[in-house]
């Protein structure tokens, strides 16, 4: 599966390359000194870098998190301080009566 904007980004380059003039009503531009190629080129550039960042933006806030959570893994969404809950504590999936909660 491909992440709509990645694949966006991908077929902009390839009609960027492929155009090469005008359609209609529609002008197309390129940058001084930039063929369409070069701009297709730049654009991506620009989708590997915003990935690249991406990846480490994850990276450096997944070791925050790992480093600041003082939670073992299955306290990590216990919510049981925060709710009442009609299960039992125990997860052991037996459902409990309201009488039992109030």
């Amino acid at each position: 599966m491909i992440i709509p904007g990645v694949l966006a980004g991908i077929l902009s380059s390839i009609l960027v390359a492929v155009n090469q003039g005008s359609v209609g009503n529609y002008v197309k531009e390129n940058a001084p000194g930039r063929s369409p190629s070069g701009q297709a080129g730049f654009q991506l550039i620009g989708l590997l870098l915003t990935i690249g960042i991406a990846l480490v933006a994850s990276l450096v806030i997944g070791l925050l998190v790992k480093l600041i959570n003082k939670h073992d893994i299955y306290q990590q969404f216990n919510d049981n301080e925060l709710f009442v809950s009609d299960v039992d504590p125990t997860h052991s999936g037996i459902q409990r009566s309201w009488r039992e909660i109030e």
